[in-house]
């Protein structure tokens, strides 16, 4: 079945609206199915690289205890709360440093603005949520066996990753029904590392490798 691709506000709605599931639960023999809601995406990545206690001023565990923070994430989480504040800022709103809240406000701003790069926008925060929920829930990976078309390298490594015979890795995850999402392919040849978030792109990619090279990733 095809669905409608999605729009800019369908991703921002991703990184900053709840989502209620159904999840069933065993009672007295018998299944009930309860709706829950589950954080928004920008909400789930704040709590991951939030160490544990800081919420309550730093006083719920001591820093023996406290969860090691994942540095990368964090990296990525203060990008994005930067770039949400920018954006507002930009569109006359200001910025409060939380990315969900500086995000909608950018978003409701900007929609009589006609010369609104939609597009790019929606990519540039697809690549957001592929992030977050690589983060969140480790993908599959399969290499795409032809060279990168934008270094042209046929292989890639160093001393210090190893290293192997194709540049390009994608990732994904497959959703209820089996089918790919939340796909990113990267080149893994450290003078390159041009990456491509979302199903899109990785179609564009794997298109331009196909007329490029005249090969089919496999």
């Amino acid at each position: 079945m095809s669905t409608q691709p999605e729009t800019l506000l369908d991703v921002v709605d991703e990184l900053t609206r709840p989502k209620f599931e159904q999840v069933a639960q065993l009672n007295d023999g018998k299944w009930l199915v309860r709706n829950v809601q589950v954080p928004a995406l920008l909400e789930l990545m704040r709590d991951a690289v939030t160490p544990s206690g800081e919420g309550n001023g730093g006083s719920g565990a001591s820093k023996s205890t406290r969860a090691p923070v994942d540095l990368e994430a964090l990296f990525e989480y203060a990008k994005m709360t930067s770039t949400a504040a920018g954006w507002a800022h930009g569109a006359g709103v200001r910025p409060t440093r939380e990315p969900a809240t500086d995000l909608r406000a950018w978003y409701s701003a900007t929609l009589g603005d006609n010369t609104r790069a939609d597009d790019w926008y929606r990519r540039h925060i697809t690549g957001w949520v592929v992030i977050i929920r690589n983060k969140l829930v480790p993908p599959k990976s399969f290499e795409a066996k032809y060279p990168c078309p934008v270094c042209g390298t046929q292989a890639w490594g160093d001393q210090f990753n190893g290293g192997g015979s194709w540049p390009i890795e994608v990732r994904y995850r497959l959703d209820d029904d089996e089918r790919m999402r939340d796909e990113v392919a990267r080149c893994r040849f450290p003078a390159c590392g041009v990456v491509w978030y979302g199903h899109d792109a990785v179609v564009e990619l794997a298109e331009e490798a196909t007329e490029k090279y005249g090969i089919t990733a496999s």
